[in-house]
Order: C-alpha cells, then sequence, then structure tokens
C-alpha cells in the first residue's frame, strides 16, 4: 500500500494517478481537483460535494471495480 497526500491532485504524477485504486477528497477551495475527479469517474463532483456537511466529510471514489463507485466518509456507499 502507498498513500499519497497532496492538497493539489494534479500535482500527484499521471503513472501514480493511473495506479491508484482509490481516491479520497474533502472538498474546498480547490474547485480545479474536484473538476478534475469529474472528468477522471464521470461525477458531478460539486453535486456530491453537498452531500458533505461538515469540514471533517470526505467523498471516496474507488476504482478498482470491487466496491461501490462512491462513497460518503469511505463507508457510506451513495448511489
Amino acid at each position: 500500500s502507498c498513500y499519497c497526500i497532496q492538497r493539489n491532485l494534479v500535482s500527484i504524477p499521471p503513472s501514480i494517478r493511473r495506479a491508484e485504486e482509490w481516491t479520497i477528497i474533502w472538498p474546498g477551495v480547490d474547485k480545479e481537483s474536484m473538476r478534475h475527479i469529474g472528468r477522471i469517474t464521470g461525477h458531478d463532483v460539486s453535486k456530491l460535494a453537498k452531500l458533505c456537511k461538515t469540514k471533517y466529510d470526505s467523498l471516496t471514489f474507488d476504482h478498482s471495480g470491487d466496491g461501490a463507485p462512491v462513497r460518503l466518509n469511505l463507508f457510506s456507499e451513495i448511489r
């Protein structure tokens, strides 16, 4: 396992982003990263971000294909 923690998603090299299984974001002021994740996943991240009620809530995008494609706070499936 490898964890890449970065405030700016596009600063992570594409080869690493292609190999990741999960992307976890905390909605915030970096709208460009949110748009980028939306393009990658095909989800409207700005709408999903409205489900996050506190600054501790996060969105998890599962790229592995084994679980729910989007989750709130890692465990709650979003349909």
